[in-house]
């Protein structure tokens, strides 16, 4: 039975590796965005966050840490003054966020600025009005308020804990959306021999069928996908992984058979 243990150990290994890594960047310190630490790592999807200090002249460890990311945010706070990301006199990161877009591509960076007074659609179409290099480089930038912060970390109620709830939905979309693109690449590349090794296993071994749908379940794009695949007669089966569909039948098959 080698040749299935090996099978469920690729499996295992591929949802591992759909978990994205995400680096935050940033002239501060760690502990200006330790609250966006926890955040991140409570995400399902998010297999590490680490915190990147970019220092003078340090576009060489940018560009060794970025690569080993899915994901990069670039971490600002107006507690240092200004919003000086690019374009603008004395900016700090036009060269960092060039980078970071040469590497991961504009779906690959995000732009954070914490701290601020306010944080309305105003506010970020003024920002990208005068820095328009943050909406060529990055997918999206985020705006957090000081009294949203802090409502976050369950000092205040209202409006302000409502609306970083919001943001902080909408980036765990993006990332989840991100998670997902690379759960299907390498779900795909599951090779035909284990793929039919468990399919196989599915029917002789006892026990076998819930191990194997228990890794499939470590995805929650699995758990939804076999949840829209249980309602007869949904049209969206065809628009989910042929993989899924086959695991599934052949678990099937393997029960009516078995």
């Amino acid at each position: 039975m080698s040749f299935v243990m090996t099978a469920v150990r690729e499996l295992w290994a591929m949802l591992d590796l759909a978990r994205i890594p995400i680096g935050i960047f940033s002239r501060d310190d760690a502990s200006c965005y330790e609250w966006l630490t926890r955040f991140l790592r409570s995400i399902p999807e998010v297999k590490d966050v680490r915190p990147v200090y970019i220092s003078r002249d340090g576009l060489a460890d940018i560009l060794c840490e970025a690569t080993c990311c899915d994901l990069a945010i670039l971490y600002h706070t107006k507690n240092r003054g200004r919003i000086n990301i690019t374009d603008v006199t004395d900016s700090l990161y036009d060269k960092e966020l060039e980078l970071l877009f040469q590497v991961l591509g504009r779906q690959g960076v995000m732009v954070l600025i914490d701290d601020l007074e306010h944080g309305g659609q105003e506010d970020k179409i003024r920002i990208l009005t005068h820095q328009p290099k943050i909406r060529t480089l990055a997918q999206d930038l985020v705006l957090i308020t000081a009294q949203e912060k802090e409502s976050y970390s369950g000092n205040a109620t209202g409006s302000h804990l409502s609306h970083i709830e919001g943001m902080l939905r909408h980036l765990r979309d993006i990332i989840r959306a991100r998670g997902k693109r690379k759960y299907l690449k390498r779900i795909f590349g599951l090779s035909l021999a284990s793929l039919l090794s468990l399919m196989l296993a599915c029917r002789v071994v006892p026990g076998m069928k819930p191990v194997i749908f228990n890794l499939l379940l470590q995805s929650t794009e699995t758990q939804a996908a076999l949840s829209k695949m249980r309602s007869p007669g949904n049209r969206a089966v065809r628009r989910f992984p042929a993989f899924l569909c086959v695991i599934r039948s052949g678990i099937q098959c393997g029960a009516i058979l078995g």
